[in-house]
């Protein structure tokens, strides 16, 4: 392997040089260019999308949890979170759809449901109210994807 050795000024002409291009282009580094505002529940797909229907009886990497009352496993599968009976049988979808949700974390007393969650954009925790699903709320409010 090569090593690579930058001065400060062939970084400082690199700079410049990068700079000159995009005042050729009519930019600057400090304007930022308007783009649409990204839906992760909702993508614009330029393409026509096929949906095919997924059935698995195993899964690797997954993120698991033990409900408080020791009777239900909470896990993540693909980006979605499923909870299924600790005595095992049919894995119920809690979270699916586009948006990335992984690691599921009961409450200590297993009302809640936190998760990680890129719905925003970026990946921010998240709480679920496990007796109405339908109430979420963001707890951390990170703009980076990472």
């Amino acid at each position: 392997m090569r090593n690579a050795r930058f001065s400060h000024t062939s970084l400082t002409k690199q700079a410049f040089v990068f700079t000159s291009l995009l005042t050729v282009s009519g930019l600057t580094v400090s304007e930022e260019t308007e783009r649409p505002s990204w839906d992760v529940s909702a993508p614009n797909y330029s393409a026509e999308v096929q949906e095919i229907d997924l059935n698995v009886t195993e899964g690797t990497w997954m993120n698991i949890d033990v409900s408080p009352d020791g009777k239900h496993i909470a896990f993540d599968l693909l980006g979605d979170i499923y909870q299924i009976p600790i005595t095992g049988g049919e894995a119920t979808p809690l979270l699916s759809g586009h948006s990335w949700e992984v690691q599921p974390q009961y409450s200590p007393d297993g009302r809640f449901l936190a998760f990680t969650s890129d719905r925003n954009g970026a990946d921010n925790i998240w709480v679920m109210d496990l007796t109405n699903p339908d109430k979420m709320h963001q707890i951390t409010h990170e703009s980076f994807r990472l």
